[in-house]
């Protein structure tokens, strides 16, 4: 795997995991049209392990990790393709589509993390309604409870009970991303097992993960438009 890491010295040393969960389920939809707009133009070809790679494999790792980089250059991204070869993708024209879709993914998760008790009904969640819709702005209240030491506890520990304010040390946090598992498949037109996965890691344990299917899913309720399933 290739690991992508930009050093930039106006980037924060801390990042919010709100922003990058909703960094990551917005790319990966995003990178799934990227997936589907290749079928016809797969350039399926043969990598040093002996495994298939196609050009649809580069578009959607680059929209993936622009996705990220916009919430953090400092964030450590691991990818399953080349980084060199990744930037060498010359896609253009999904910009506007990441940022619309990145509003619509905070709300989203915001929504899930808020209303433990909420009816799942699809109407209210952002990305499954049919038609786009402008975005407000939240304006949530902070919830942290703190935990007091005991006699057998080292030092105080925080839970976080809403996601919009768990800021962490960007040292702390990892990204993987395999932008079309299942290649070999999608190389030869078997498109039902094709997905995207990316998953966060915090310390070394995974906090947050998407499965994307840009083909869709039987049963599952479609992102907007598009045809593509993501569970998260």
């Amino acid at each position: 795997m290739a690991s992508s890491s930009e050093n930039n010295e106006n980037s924060s040393k801390t990042v919010n995991l709100l922003d990058l969960a909703a960094s990551c389920l917005s790319s990966a939809i995003v990178a799934a049209d990227q997936i589907t707009s290749f079928t016809k133009t797969k350039n399926a070809r043969l990598k040093h392990d002996g495994s298939f790679v196609t050009d649809a494999d580069m578009a959607a790792q680059k929209v993936i990790v622009d996705g990220i980089r916009k919430i953090s250059n400092l964030v450590r991204i691991v990818g399953e393709e080349n980084e060199e070869e990744m930037k060498s993708s010359t896609i253009i024209g999904y910009e506007n589509q990441l940022d619309t879709m990145y509003q619509l993914a905070k709300k989203e998760i915001l929504i899930r993390y808020n209303y433990k008790h909420r009816d799942d009904n699809d109407d209210e969640l952002p990305l499954a309604k049919q038609q786009q819709q402008q975005v407000e702005e939240e304006s949530a209240t902070p919830e942290i409870e703190e935990t007091v030491p005991s006699k057998t506890t080292a030092k105080a520990t925080t839970k976080i009970n809403k996601m919009e304010v768990y800021e962490v040390d960007v040292q702390r946090v990892s990204i993987f991303v395999d932008p079309l598992d299942a290649t070999g498949s999608y190389a030869k037109g078997d498109y039902d097992p094709v997905s995207i996965l990316v998953a966060i890691v915090l310390d070394n344990q995974p906090c947050f993960g998407v499965i994307c299917k840009p083909f869709g899913c039987p049963k599952q309720t479609s992102i907007l438009e598009t045809e593509s399933v993501a569970i998260y």
